[in-house]
């Protein structure tokens, strides 16, 4: 595919060598994206580029793929925690930390319900909870947005939690509490904090020439503050994702970034829309849902049919797959093609030996 640049790459290309502006990218399934970035970056002029990547593991993978020397590939919690570290001398990570300033908040919150009063567990545990939520998606709180917020994730209380006093006000109170302190130095740190402190503690200070967002449909509020403040005043900021693979909101992911983004930053949009992965039966199907989604040229054509589940066994042969979106229906398949004599397995998972011996005798 090198060889062989499509218009859209090409634009793309075009716009991290000449361009001055802010970008958007919308790139969709299988259209080549690691593969287009990585060449563009090539092209960029910049001194210093921070390609931010959604975790460790893809960003060891694009650092050995970069051909910029000018460049580098991090998650911006290792940014973070670069910035919180040059604040923080001697800095330890406890993942239970998080859990203990809630403990510390909440029992602050029951004293104003009833005297030397502790907070009950279900209500500590709903403060830690909410609290984790509101690093990620709401770095700066209000009691109104932290009460959207626990409503938003289903963290509210219990009614025999909340006729004890812990109404969601309560609840959102004492998150916010657990958020203040968790920006206070007590030589330890936790994984959401990497990112929340030094945003939240306005320790971000521009650093790099060019900053690329690789799959920032997946960042929440917190990480593309952070990935746009060390971004220096006059670089350029790229922000690259696709808005129908937002899967990370349970996680606090902003699945609207691309277009609240592209508003706040006053980006050019540009579209990486060619599957190279479905043939084009599959593309026309997915155009129902995603109108800008295009099958390349040179895909096959492809086919797509119905099979009632009744009668898979009686189409699949080793060697298909099945694809679902959740593990619970796969094993129903899985069990019905075993009993048919049909090898099967669930990727990750020997449900087959374990159905073999449940089924021995």
């Amino acid at each position: 595919m090198s060889k062989n640049w499509s218009e859209q790459q090409k634009a793309i290309f075009g716009e991290f060598k000449t361009g001055r502006s802010n970008v958007v990218v919308r790139a969709r399934a299988g259209t080549g994206k690691t593969t287009t970035i990585l060449e563009a970056i090539s092209y960029a002029p910049e001194e210093r580029i921070l390609l931010a990547a959604f975790n460790k593991k893809i960003a060891e993978e694009l650092k050995t793929k970069l051909t910029n020397g000018k460049a580098e590939a991090k998650t911006l919690h290792s940014v973070g925690f670069a910035l919180v570290v040059r604040n923080w001398r001697g800095v330890k990570l406890d993942d239970k930390r998080g859990g203990k300033l809630a403990r510390v908040a909440a029992d602050a919150c029951a004293r104003t319900l009833a005297s030397n009063a502790l907070a009950p567990d279900a209500a500590v545990n709903l403060v830690a909870k909410l609290a984790a939520k509101g690093k990620n998606a709401l770095p700066f709180p209000s009691l109104n947005g932290m009460v959207d917020l626990a409503y938003h994730f289903d963290l509210t209380p219990e009614e025999a939690l909340e006729d004890a006093g812990w109404t969601v006000d309560i609840v959102a109170s004492a998150a916010i509490k657990a958020m203040e302190l968790a920006t206070k130095f007590d030589g330890t740190l936790d994984f959401d904090d990497m990112v929340y402190v030094p945003v939240a503690n306005k320790w971000v200070r521009g650093v790099y020439d060019l900053v690329v967002i690789d799959e920032a449909q997946d960042m929440n509020a917190s990480q593309l503050l952070l990935a746009q403040g060390v971004c220096k005043k006059g670089g350029r900021v790229v922000v690259v994702g696709d808005d129908r693979q937002a899967i990370y909101g349970f996680r606090g992911a902003d699945a609207g970034s691309l277009d609240r983004l592209k508003a706040e930053l006053n980006a050019v949009e540009l579209g990486l829309t060619i599957t190279y992965r479905c043939p084009k039966a599959v593309v026309a199907l997915a155009q129902e849902l995603v109108p800008d989604y295009l099958a390349a040229p040179t895909a096959p054509e492809g086919e797509i049919s119905t099979i009632d589940f009744s009668k898979l066994h009686e189409n699949a042969v080793v060697g298909d797959f099945v694809l679902s979106r959740k593990n619970a229906p796969l094993a129903r398949v899985c069990l019905r093609l075993l009993r048919n004599g049909i090898r099967a397995r669930i990727e990750g998972r020997d449900i087959g030996a374990t159905w073999s011996r449940s089924f021995a005798t």
